[in-house]
């Protein structure tokens, strides 16, 4: 299974994509471990909201 998050840094508006990897089987509280870490980025590239 793939999650996709998307973050903006509140200091500079730069929206980053993130791609967490988990099991299809993957319980909730594996879930929730993953979302705590610190993401990776998707892509090296990095979009501004203006």
């Amino acid at each position: 299974m793939h999650l996709t998050l998307t973050t903006v840094d509140s200091a500079d508006g730069v929206r980053r994509d993130h791609l967490l990897r988990l099991s299809p089987h993957a319980t909730v509280g594996e879930v929730a471990a993953a979302v705590s870490e610190p993401p990776r980025p998707l892509y090296s590239g990095a979009e501004r909201l203006d």
